[in-house]
């Protein structure tokens, strides 16, 4: 048994004790054969993950009633594979990934979690997380690191399920064991934001701004410490300079810091209610309320 297939049983096992019905709902799992029928009818090599995943459980008929992936559905592979056809053909490229089509698997309305099918590289593929209308996010390292960090959440009650019944989570919890096992990420958005920091806000084109954006919401999703240290540099000096990209990567910072329940950010965020632009101020107020009420 691969490590993929040990963390979706430590998964399934939470089900079955604490959502039965979801847990009964996944289908079984399919043949080889009957996954390289799909992947010819596809026209693009399946990864070895996806062909791990789908030999263990071949979707659930159940969605959001019961969240496995929280607010996702596990596409059977007829589905996902229809689905993916269907999305690689849109005339933007919110579906490929550096040149790459995405093949998606897990779904919640129009938000997506897919792996990009790159036939040179079959191990060690991102997890893509597409929100509706917004930008690709690398979630998770590898479909492997995504159900390890699930199931350790799952058995350490960082995911739990609430009086309604539905899973939630602790977001502290859920983000230090995810950056556990998805630390290249929080490394390289550390990295790439500090890199940027770096050079004059003014010399950033729109391509380098975006970078920032991207770099913090990665950061304030890990909440790593020497995040809330960098991102607090940032708003210092960036404050103090004037031009048309200020206020847009100042709210990035200051919103990122409101998501990390970092305390030492309360006293900078409140110096910036004092600030010369209105969309400052009315980020950090939202940010201090989330501070306060954590």
């Amino acid at each position: 048994m691969g490590v993929l297939t040990e963390a979706l049983e430590r998964i399934i096992e939470w089900l079955r004790q604490h959502q039965p019905e979801y847990a009964n709902s996944f289908k079984p799992g399919l043949k080889s054969d009957e996954i390289k029928a799909a992947e010819e009818e596809l026209g693009f090599t399946l990864p070895e993950e996806i062909y791990e995943l789908y030999q263990w459980r071949n979707g659930s008929t159940l969605a959001t009633e019961a969240l496995f992936f929280p607010n996702i559905h596990f596409l059977p592979l007829d589905q996902a594979r229809n689905t993916t056809r269907e999305v690689i053909s849109y005339p933007d490229d919110w579906f490929w990934y550096e040149g790459y089509p995405l093949f998606v698997f897990l779904m919640y309305e129009s938000d997506v979690f897919a792996i990009p099918l790159k036939s040179n590289q079959q191990k060690n593929l991102p997890v893509v997380y597409i929100p509706e209308g917004g930008e690709q996010i690398v979630y998770y390292t590898s479909l492997t690191d995504m159900m390890l960090t699930l199931a350790e959440c799952y058995e350490t009650g960082t995911h739990y399920i609430d009086e309604q019944g539905y899973i939630c989570d602790d977001e502290y919890k859920a983000a230090q064991i995810s950056c556990k096992y998805n630390a290249d990420l929080n490394e390289k958005a550390l990295s790439t934001f500090q890199s940027l920091f770096l050079q004059p806000l003014e010399s950033l084109d729109n391509k380098l701004i975006g970078q920032v954006a991207d770099a913090t919401i990665v950061i304030s999703r890990f909440k790593d410490p020497r995040g809330v240290d960098l991102l607090l540099e940032a708003l210092q000096v960036w404050r103090k300079i004037k031009g048309n990209s200020r206020d847009m990567v100042c709210c990035w910072v200051i919103e990122a810091l409101g998501e990390m329940y970092a305390q030492r950010a309360i006293q900078p965020l409140t110096d910036a209610l004092q600030d010369s632009s209105l969309f400052v101020k009315q980020e950090a107020q939202k940010a201090l309320s989330k501070l306060r009420g954590s």
